[in-house]
């Protein structure tokens, strides 16, 4: 076993980004930043054959190399996979084989010292290939919805040791999360480190020399609040868009930066939109910077990325009064609601644009939280978990 920066880490994912697919950005922020720190990085992220077909949506290549900013090479895999949905016990259970069969013939091929999945059901995928070569696991616990509790439901209790017994070391993006591992019994305590999600600061830099609000048609006494995230019941886009009618003001002009996801469109339709839809996400910090607040009324998060690169941006934020917010919000920098309570979301809306004061401490509040809230911090931190948990 190899130990130092030179250590060589298989990461699994479900998806990673191309170039007309804006997926998992935050994956790769992180890869990106471990291949410059000089950690040797291969990513698997297994594509669809299945989803291919049935979407018509172009097959990648198998391996892809890639450029980090600062010129670093490194590969991403995509194997072939099927899936024919949970319904299905035995097609899913032929999926399940012919997928693992193909991240190990990947794995075998570029032999890595360690392993590390993306959340845990794919860590899950890796579990066999550990044991049976002797190579340590690592999982990011950032789960955010029903995932962790569907894995932890399908599998019994002798697989779940198992898993348990196989993880070297899991990497939780919120306190709330580090308990749910410990609850379910996947990780012991003292296996698990709490590393809240970070943004690239070198993306986080605002351009002077651009006027999103002029380019929006806002005026300078108008009040603009910020949403990123999907248009869904979960997120809270349409509780905002009611909480905002609510208020029935027409300075108060709003940015919904997302999409709606097939069977779950809560679209946002509230008065004074001035922007609507998806951005490319190295645009996403000037609309931030423009912005006079954040609102994200989510119901369940692992740690939300939106919210850390509002934080970043230094903006004011409102969002839910629930565990996996303790880590990066508090009353210095946010005002926390019940998510579900429109009233309490329009209250605390009103109260930031009637108190010039509050916006400004809590601004400085959020600038201060986003410092230890940097990519090049966490990874940091990851590299020394994973050596330490190696070493014992």
């Amino acid at each position: 076993m190899i130990f130092g920066m030179n250590i060589k880490i298989c990461i699994l994912a479900e998806d990673y980004p191309s170039h007309d697919r804006p997926v998992f950005v935050f994956v790769q922020q992180l890869v990106e930043e471990l291949v410059d720190q000089g950690v040797q990085i291969s990513v698997v992220a297994p594509q669809s054959l299945t989803r291919s077909v049935v979407r018509r949506i172009p097959l990648m290549p198998k391996c892809t190399e890639y450029k980090t900013k600062k010129n670093n090479v490194y590969r991403v895999y995509r194997p072939y996979s099927i899936s024919f949905g949970n319904g299905h016990k035995f097609l899913y259970k032929i999926a399940n084989v012919f997928n693992e069969s193909a991240i190990n013939e990947v794995l075998k091929k570029i032999k890595p010292e360690v392993l590390y999945g993306h959340f845990w059901h794919t860590a899950y995928k890796l579990k066999k290939f550990a044991i049976d070569n002797h190579k340590p696991l690592f999982v990011a616990c950032g789960e955010g919805d029903d995932a962790l509790e569907n894995l932890v439901s399908s599998l019994s209790s002798k697989e779940k040791t198992e898993f348990a017994n196989a993880v070297c070391g899991v990497i939780s993006v919120s306190s709330e999360n580090k308990r749910k591992c410990i609850v379910y019994e996947l990780a012991k305590e003292h296996d698990i480190i709490v590393l809240p999600n970070s943004v690239d600061t070198s993306i986080f830099v605002k351009d002077d020399a651009r006027d999103i609000r002029k380019e929006l048609g806002v005026l300078p006494n108008d009040f603009l609040i910020s949403f990123t995230g999907a248009f869904i019941h979960r997120k809270g886009s349409a509780r905002l868009s009611a909480a905002i009618d609510k208020l029935n003001d027409s300075r108060i002009k709003s940015i919904f930066i997302g999409a709606p996801l097939d069977g779950d469109n809560s679209t946002p339709t509230c008065e004074g939109i001035v922007h609507k839809g998806r951005l490319e996400h190295d645009d996403i910090p000037q609309y931030l910077y423009a912005s006079d607040c954040f609102c994200l009324p989510t119901l369940n998060e692992g740690c939300s990325n939106a919210i850390v690169e509002a934080v970043a941006a230094g903006l004011p934020i409102i969002s839910s009064d629930l565990p996996f917010n303790e880590d990066i919000l508090d009353e210095s920098n946010s005002i926390l609601v019940d998510p579900q309570n429109v009233d309490q979301i329009a209250d605390a809306i009103k109260k930031l644009m009637t108190n010039v004061e509050l916006c400004k401490s809590m601004s400085a509040s959020s600038f201060e939280k986003a410092n230890n809230l940097r990519i090049d911090k966490r990874a940091t931190a990851i590299i020394e978990f994973i050596e330490s948990k190696i070493k014992k």
